[in-house]
């Protein structure tokens, strides 16, 4: 399984005089999407997460498979991240093209607790009711005020929070479908160093802070699938989020505002399709595999 938290980045950093500048940064797929929903799908690799339908986690998964479970039920959880981010042969220059220095390489701090929770309601016999917290996106990750990588961010701080209610209705003994709202809510914590000319060359102390938060709506359809009582195969559509943000900006040194400014901002967040199957050998033995699309070119900068 590929490990989302390890990547590296090679850049160039040239200092400006607007905040909103700064806060337009670079997402890579590998280390914002989360996948910690759920301990029952983090011990399973996240393989079979549309189909398995083990636990009241089906419900953000797939909330077709509510109508799987006999009986009702309550599941929380927890997942601890730390990444290892290193930046690599970082250049940067001022406006003026004087190169500026800084720990390099150097490896970015940062870590998250990511809890999730999920409850599944068994109405009858072939409707269920669910509900969901969880965190689908998120980063924190901090730089000293001596790294090269300052100067891209000293602090990348995003969270998110879905509060997702769900529904799974059983058609016939085969077939199931369900649905539910995301109810997004997103804060930001965004801060970088400002590279600026000072006398003979040498560096400004200026930085930046941005601080906002925004809401957006969005929704997750799937249906399930038993060709046989051994067979279960699950598609599930998550749709894309268009939040809007907005905060403060206070800043200081050579750009510093007289005032706390504020910004606001639009960006979209990726829609994806889940595709997975669950085969039964045996009582204690089962076979699964999944494969998903995310729409990443959605996702160009964000704020």
């Amino acid at each position: 399984m590929l490990n989302k938290s390890h990547f590296g980045y090679i850049g160039k950093s040239v200092a400006v005089a607007s905040s909103m500048l700064f806060i337009s940064m670079p997402v890579y797929a590998a280390g914002f999407a989360l996948n910690e929903q759920s301990v029952t799908y983090t011990g399973n690799a996240y393989s079979g997460t549309s189909s398995a339908t083990q636990d009241a986690s089906t419900s953000y998964y797939n909330p077709a498979g509510l109508s799987e479970l006999r009986y009702s039920q309550l599941v929380l959880g927890a997942a601890y991240f730390k990444p290892k981010i290193k930046l690599f042969n970082a250049v940067a220059t001022d406006r003026a093209g004087n190169p500026l220095t800084g720990n390099n390489p150097t490896e970015a701090k940062g870590r998250m607790f990511i809890p999730n929770g999920h409850v599944a309601w068994r109405v009858s016999r072939d409707f269920s009711l669910g509900f969901s917290v969880v965190e689908p996106f998120g980063v924190n990750t901090v730089y000293g005020n001596q790294d090269m990588a300052r100067l891209m961010a000293t602090r990348t701080r995003i969270r998110t929070l879905d509060f997702s209610p769900t529904f799974g209705y059983k058609v016939t003994k085969s077939f199931s479908i369900g649905a539910g709202l995301d109810f997004l809510r997103i804060s930001t914590n965004i801060a970088s160093v400002v590279g600026t000319t000072g006398g003979g060359g040498s560096e400004g102390g200026s930085y930046v802070i941005n601080k906002g938060t925004g809401r957006a709506i969005g929704y997750h359809v799937g249906i399930l699938f038993r060709p046989n009582i051994c067979t279960k195969m699950g598609l599930v559509y998550f749709s894309g989020f268009s939040p809007s943000i907005s905060g403060t900006t206070v800043s200081n040194g050579a750009i510093n505002f007289s005032t706390t400014s504020r910004f606001s901002s639009k960006f979209k967040l990726p829609d994806r399709i889940n595709y997975s199957s669950t085969y039964s050998f045996a009582r204690n033995w089962l076979a699964m595999s999944e494969v998903e699309w995310t729409h990443w070119s959605r996702l160009k900068r964000v704020l």
